[in-house]
């Protein structure tokens, strides 16, 4: 539950934050930062509402550029073949709009009618990838008569490999009667790979989608392969919502969260208009602390039905044990949690890790109508950390005759002190509205379809939005994309899977690092972490440093490195399977821990997926095991198998005190007993002659 708190300590305070931090925003001609404008661009277009009459489907994709620029669109087909489309902006902030079939390179969702699930979850080639000699800004936008959103395409070299999907509520036409979904209108992501051999690892926020109700995916992509996501809904649950969805990749790759026609708030999906909702999310690394999340200009014709009945907020977390304060409102946040507000005033976010807001524009027509303006869409709002002072933006209208959007707004959040520099097309604004507590000010202008050019003394954030009837499209205009702090290094344990007595090795790789240019600034050359596993299992060649506590192990390890990649393995630990006390155990890396060359400790988070040790082959015989390390006297400390034909028992440990292995056939009659003397933890013949299966009592 939300609480109270304005003295909070672990909170900074928002209004002299913002004041200090407005201070930093002025731009700096020493440093050359990512932004949204580049020379390379993947998308992909998710699944629309197709089903309406009147129908007019189009994607488009709106191209302009601050100087003169020749390039190529490359547009993948679903059946694999290719099209090309050269393109030039021929002035200054000419835009150039390309048309694509939805047929021909929309990915298909699931069809509730059919009980089919369409691309989600299949790997498909269905992308766009645009290159130019010159930097552009690149729009894209899916279009349907009444439901359309657009959104602003981010440049290759923007990408990361760690994201939060941003998204909303699925719900569905129920049938009471037969207990099933008639229609369903499921929240939905897509990824794009940029890089051949992609490894994508994806944990579902609902831990459930149409396709499977198991909360993990892991796919292996090629350049320009396609991934789409969408929710399961159900009659037992309807609502599923992707957004908190961890996206995770060893390259960058290209995150689209949105929804496939959402109503927003949600309420009665069958007395409200709805729209489809897409916007590309920054990757986690570039999330930012703060944020001003200004509300967007109503339409002129609005009419809420009640005070519930709001355009939203919402605060999405990264990191467990975020706090997340707004407007003086304290709310905690568990990894992937979020929480929706009613964007009725400026709303002021302060939270202790980094988070991503979000606008969500509200339904019309919730009297079931159709003739008044406005419906969702779906807008990142960046950090002010995030502002730039220039941007070439575009107003979409893909129908200059008999024009879909009737409004077309642009919204500035500036320095209250550089108000008389900021100009939109080379024209001053109106006067801007101070944001109470801070230095900040905000101002909405009313503008024509196409592109417009604003620039500020100093880095101010844009938003960029339009309204029809029933209809709506709305994005972010512009922003940096700095990494604002530490980098994260994930780390992947392999599985292991082999028969008692074969040789295996305990693997340890390096996955992901979210920002290598931070990595490598801070210094490390050394990280050490401890392996832990059930050792009845698994019995390393050199276990001088393994300590023992019941039958797992702990082996510490130190690994010294002059630079770090993705794919470097940390960890290589030989050994031999064991029979053990599971046919299956979890191999898990703990107390990571990254130094310098003088021995302090960094701050580099760490994130670890744990791997699975199994045994195959395990000897039974009717349903009991032929061999059991917690037996009395208790052989947890030894390992039988088999080799050239010969039996041998291996004591991981020295012992000092003889025993007596009794060895049985197949038939459970006695073959051989064999004294053990005190002896050292090398290998002791027992028979020169095989048994099938061999197994050990004591």
């Amino acid at each position: 539950m939300p609480t109270r708190n304005r003295s909070m300590e672990t909170l900074r305070t928002i209004p002299v934050l913002l004041a200090l931090l407005t201070l930093a925003l002025a731009p700096s001609s020493a440093q050359i930062l990512r932004d949204s404008r580049g020379t390379d661009f993947w998308l992909a277009f998710m699944p629309n509402d197709r089903n309406l009459n009147n129908s007019a489907p189009s994607l488009h994709i709106m191209i302009t550029a601050q100087s003169v620029a020749t390039g190529v669109v490359t547009a993948t087909r679903r059946d694999g073949s290719t099209r090309q489309i050269p393109f030039t902006i021929a002035q200054p902030n000419d835009v150039v709009t390309l048309q694509l079939d939805p047929r021909e390179h929309e990915l298909r969702g699931a069809d509730y009618s059919r009980r089919t699930t369409g691309d989600a979850e299949v790997v498909v080639s269905s992308s766009v990838h645009i290159t130019a000699n010159a930097e552009l800004s690149v729009y894209a936008e899916t279009r349907e008569t009444a439901t359309t959103d657009a959104w602003l395409v981010l440049p290759t070299d923007a990408l990361g490999t760690e994201y939060r999907v941003m998204s909303y509520p699925s719900y569905g036409y129920l049938s009471n009667f037969f207990r099933r979904v008639d229609e369903g209108f499921p929240s939905q992501f897509v990824v794009v790979a940029t890089e051949n051999d992609t490894r994508l690892d994806i944990d579902l926020s609902p831990g459930r989608s149409s396709v499977s109700a198991q909360p993990r995916r892991s796919v292996v992509l090629q350049a320009g392969d396609v991934y789409l996501v969408q929710a399961a809904i159900t009659f037992a649950n309807s609502n599923d919502d992707l957004t908190g969805t961890r996206v995770r990749a060893t390259k960058p790759v290209a995150v689209i969260g949105g929804h496939f026609r959402a109503q927003a708030p949600l309420a009665d999906p069958n007395n409200a208009s709805r729209d489809f909702l897409a916007e590309q999310v920054p990757s986690v690394d570039i999330w930012g602390k703060q944020c001003v999340v200004v509300p967007i200009k109503p339409t002129d014709d609005e009419q809420p039905i009640g005070p519930w009945d709001n355009t939203l907020c919402r605060i999405l977390a990264s990191t467990s044990g975020t706090v997340v304060n707004a407007n003086g409102t304290m709310y905690p946040l568990g990894a992937g949690g979020f929480v929706d507000l009613p964007l009725t005033e400026t709303i002021l976010v302060d939270a202790t890790y980094p988070v991503l807001c979000a606008i969500i524009a509200r339904t019309s027509n919730r009297d079931g109508g159709s003739s008044r303006s406005g419906d969702p869409f779906l807008l990142v709002v960046p950090p002010p950390e995030q502002f730039q002072n220039s941007y070439t933006v575009i107003n979409v209208e893909p129908r200059p005759i008999d024009a879909y959007f009737k409004e077309h707004w642009i919204t500035f959040i500036v320095p209250l002190v550089a108000e008389p520099s900021l100009r939109l097309d080379g024209a001053p604004t109106a006067a801007l509205i101070p944001i109470p507590g801070t230095s900040l000010g905000y101002v909405h202008e009313s503008v024509v379809a196409g592109s417009h050019r604003a620039v500020c003394d100093s880095a101010f954030g844009i938003y960029v939005y339009g309204y029809g009837p029933a209809e709506s499209y709305g994005y972010t205009g512009g922003m940096s994309f700095q990494r604002l702090f530490q980098p994260t290094v994930t780390l992947r344990v392999h599985n292991q899977f082999a028969k008692p007595g074969k040789l295996d090795t305990m693997i340890v790789t390096v996955v992901s690092i979210s920002d290598t240019a931070s990595f490598a600034a801070y210094g490390a050359n050394r990280v050490s972490f401890d392996m832990s596993w059930n050792a009845s299992m698994f019995v390393p060649r050199n276990s001088g440093a393994l300590t023992l506590s019941g039958v797992f192990g702990t082996l510490p390890h130190t690994f010294t490195f002059d630079s770090l990649r993705v794919g470097d393995t940390l960890m290589r630990v030989a050994g031999y399977h064991a029979l053990g006390t599971s046919p299956s155990d979890s191999l898990i890396l703990t107390n990571a821990t990254w130094h310098s060359p003088n021995g302090d400790t960094i701050n580099i988070v760490t994130e670890v997926i744990n791997g699975i040790i199994s045994t195959d082959g395990i000897c039974t015989e009717r349903g009991i095991r032929l061999f059991d390390p917690l037996s009395t006297p208790a052989l947890r400390n030894t390992i039988v198998y088999a080799a050239d034909g010969r039996a041998f028992l291996t004591c991981s440990l020295p012992s000092q005190t003889p025993y007596t292995v009794d060895i049985y056939d197949a038939l459970g009659r006695l073959a051989h007993r064999h004294l053990v003397p005190a002896h050292n933890a090398s290998p002791l013949p027992l028979s020169s002659a095989p048994y099938e299966p061999l197994y050990v009592r004591p």
